[in-house]
Order: structure tokens, then C-alpha cells, then sequence
């Protein structure tokens, strides 16, 4: 509650007694008056009216102190839109001519701020209101739009300009006063068609679809010759593959009638020949159940 209080006296000092340094850092003597750059001065008759001021305030409560600030900057304000009305943006030869700055099909963001304030950009601009601020509401307005304008529409300017339907729109969608003439001539101009630059736009796409399709088609070759080299790599080895293939097959047939199978008469004799061998050579015994034995002695 002290802080705020305190703020507020330093706020209604400074307004009335500009020179005038405000410090709580002695509460004795709270007040300094500026002189130059070398030091201060404590015997001004100026700091006498403005402790006496002080003395004034600090009989006051909160609620009060807010009320006189409030009372104080509105005053202020007045005074300072009187002064306005002398500054140079406020005289004729100030204001824009709409009718020539219509028919540019782009703004830049500062000759947008001064058009929409009804001002001639070659005039008013940052540069030209800078010396007034803070204290010309003009100035201060023409800032505040300037701030919010860059900072909303630099997404949307195209080589650093917009176009004068597009701001007027945007700007009455965000509820920002414009000049009334301004959007009379706006709405009343005929659209101009500029076939050369029409021209040079789709000339301009031409040449990019070109190189577009150019790189396509490279693209697109490079792509078919590896597909060729697949296929020819792959047409070989299928040829290949039915070359070994067939000579399987040769290989087969042949071993296929190497081992065509005994003729009954054939196997018969080779039975006698091979039951005479065991008769003789294990003496078998046709006769015998045995067969096991047979078969023993084969395998010895």
C-alpha cells in the first residue's frame, strides 16, 4: 500500500514539477532539483513549491491520490491534444492524397500506418513523429499502430509491400480506425490489371514447371536405366538357369538308361549263378529254414 502511494506522489511530482528528481532514499529531504550535468541544487525556489506539494500528498489516502492522478492525466492529455493541433502532422499540407496512393498496388508497412491515419507518408512517418513522443497522443498512436502492424502482417507481405484491399480488410477485421475517404476511393477505384506483370508472373511459372519437369525427367531416365540393367542382369541369370536346367535333365535321361532294370531272365540267371556261389562257397543249404545264415555270411 506505502509503494503504491509512494508511486503515485512521484507520478502527480513529475508531472507538475518536471525538474523536479523525486528519491525516497532520504525521507528528510526527498526532493532534488536538476540543474546540469555536474550536480544538483537544494535552494530553488522550485523546491520549495514542490515540497510544499509533497506536504500536500502526503495528507492524502489512496483512494484520493488515485483520483488526482487520474484527474492530472486526463488534463494532461487535453494539453497536449491542443499542442497537437499546431504540430506539422495536423496541417493540410500533411494529409495524404488518396487518390495517388491508391493506385500503387502494394504499401509498405509504414505508408500503411500513415495512410490509415489519413497522412501522406512522405511526411509522417517514424522518423518525422519520433521528437514528439511521448507525450503527443498522435505520435503515441501512430507507434502503437506501428507496433501491432508489424508484428500481425509481416507474414503476409509479398516482397515487402501488401495491397490496399488486403490492409483495409485486415484492419477492419481487427477493429482499427481507418480514414473514411481512404475507404471510399478504395472501394470506388476500378481493379487494374497489370497484363505485364500478369505476363512476367506466368512467364516466371512457365520457366519453374520447366525446370520442374526437366529435373523429372532426368529423374525419371536415370530411374529407367537402372531398371534396364535389373532387367538384363536378370534376364541373364534366367537363361542361365535354364541352361542348367536342360543339362540336368541330359545328365538324368543318361543315368536313367544306364540303370533300366533287369530283364526276369536276366535276374533268374543271376539268382542260380549267385545261389550256386553260396552252395559252394558258405555251404547253403537250399533245403534249410535258415535264411539268417545266408545273409551272415554274405555280409562277412
Amino acid at each position: 500500500m506505502i509503494e503504491i502511494k509512494n508511486e503515485l506522489m512521484k507520478e502527480l511530482i513529475s508531472r507538475r514539477y518536471p525538474q523536479t528528481i523525486f528519491s525516497m532514499n532520504s525521507p528528510r529531504e526527498p526532493f532534488s532539483i536538476y540543474v546540469n550535468s555536474t550536480g544538483f541544487s537544494q535552494s530553488t525556489p522550485l523546491l520549495a513549491q514542490s515540497k510544499e506539494y509533497y506536504n500536500l500528498l502526503q495528507g492524502m489516502n489512496l483512494e484520493e491520490l488515485t483520483k488526482l492522478n487520474n484527474e492530472e492525466k486526463e488534463k494532461k492529455r487535453l494539453e497536449y491534444e491542443k499542442q497537437d493541433k499546431y504540430l506539422f502532422f495536423n496541417q493540410l499540407d500533411a494529409n495524404a492524397d488518396f487518390e495517388y496512393w491508391c493506385k500503387f498496388s502494394g504499401w509498405t508497412l509504414e505508408q500503411a500506418i500513415a495512410l490509415s491515419l489519413g497522412k501522406d507518408p512522405k511526411k509522417v512517418n517514424s522518423n518525422s513523429i519520433s521528437i514528439y513522443l511521448p507525450h503527443s497522443p498522435f505520435a503515441a498512436e501512430y507507434i502503437r499502430r506501428r507496433e501491432l502492424i508489424t508484428h500481425e502482417m509481416r507474414s503476409l507481405l509479398i516482397d515487402g509491400k501488401i495491397t490496399p484491399d488486403h490492409f483495409i480488410t485486415w484492419a477492419k477485421h481487427n477493429n482499427i480506425d481507418i480514414s473514411k475517404e481512404l475507404e471510399e476511393v478504395i472501394s470506388n477505384r476500378q481493379e487494374f490489371v497489370d497484363w505485364r506483370k500478369k505476363y512476367s508472373d506466368l512467364e516466371r511459372l512457365h520457366n519453374d514447371l520447366k525446370n520442374a519437369n526437366d529435373t523429372n525427367l532426368v529423374s525419371l531416365q536415370q530411374k529407367n536405366s537402372h531398371q534396364n540393367e535389373q532387367i538384363n542382369k536378370l534376364t541373364k541369370e534366367k537363361e542361365s538357369l535354364i541352361a542348367q536346367i536342360k543339362v540336368y535333365k541330359q545328365e538324368k535321361s543318361a543315368t536313367a538308361i544306364k540303370e533300366k532294370p533287369f530283364h526276369p531272365r536276366e535276374k533268374e540267371t543271376l539268382l542260380k549263378i549267385i545261389a550256386a556261389i553260396s552252395v559252394d562257397a558258405y555251404g547253403y543249404d537250399p533245403t534249410s529254414k535258415n535264411k539268417r545264415y545266408l545273409k551272415h555270411q554274405l555280409y562277412m
